[in-house]
């Protein structure tokens, strides 16, 4: 059994090449020989270049074999690719030897080919993002409102009315300045 290429749940048939480019930034100024050089380089997000096609098997080839299957077509395909790269989706790729999640479409190149009829060769360009986990609701609430949701409470503990006090009003204190100046004023 052959194993299925996909970007989330859409089936590429063919990758004729598929590229992964791990890149480090390393700093243009110089630096001392006995220096740590890990401090002067930075990892890159990893890129994947695709070459790949979708094709329509019982248009393309003929093949008979094919006939039977409820294969989506290479044009509903690609608007499927276009509609998560327009809605800036986070994917997944599983590729030819590894699966990487945390992607997002750098660009996509389509071009219809004549090598086979209504293909669509695809140029592919992913690149790894860093995610963080979401906060859970509980937590949200709490920088919301200031309150804990189960408890009521806020962050010293007080409940909605308990331990407020209503701000008044405090003299303001003269700086040494005023006081030396209404000194020699009478002021």
């Amino acid at each position: 059994m052959t194993k299925k290429i996909k970007i989330n749940d859409i089936t590429l048939n063919i990758v004729e090449n598929e590229q992964f480019v791990y890149t480090n930034e390393a700093t243009e100024k110089s630096i001392e020989k006995q220096n740590d050089i890990t401090d002067h380089i930075k990892q890159k997000p990893l890129s994947i270049s695709l070459l790949a096609y979708f094709i329509d098997p019982t248009k393309s080839i003929g093949l008979s074999y094919f006939a039977d299957r409820e294969e989506i077509n290479s044009v509903d395909k690609m608007k499927q690719l276009l509609e998560l790269n327009k809605n800036k989706e986070i994917i997944t790729y599983e590729g030819i030897t590894k699966k990487v999640e945390d992607l997002v479409f750098e660009s996509i190149s389509e071009i219809r080919t004549s090598d086979f009829n209504n293909a669509i060769q695809l140029d592919i360009r992913l690149k790894q993002i860093k995610t963080v986990e979401q906060k859970s609701e509980e937590t949200k609430e709490l920088q919301k409102t200031g309150k804990d949701p189960q408890t009521g409470k806020d962050a010293e503990g007080n409940t909605k009315d308990s331990g407020k006090k209503t701000p008044t009003e405090t003299p303001k204190k003269k700086s040494k300045i005023k006081s030396i100046y209404d000194t020699f004023t009478g002021g």
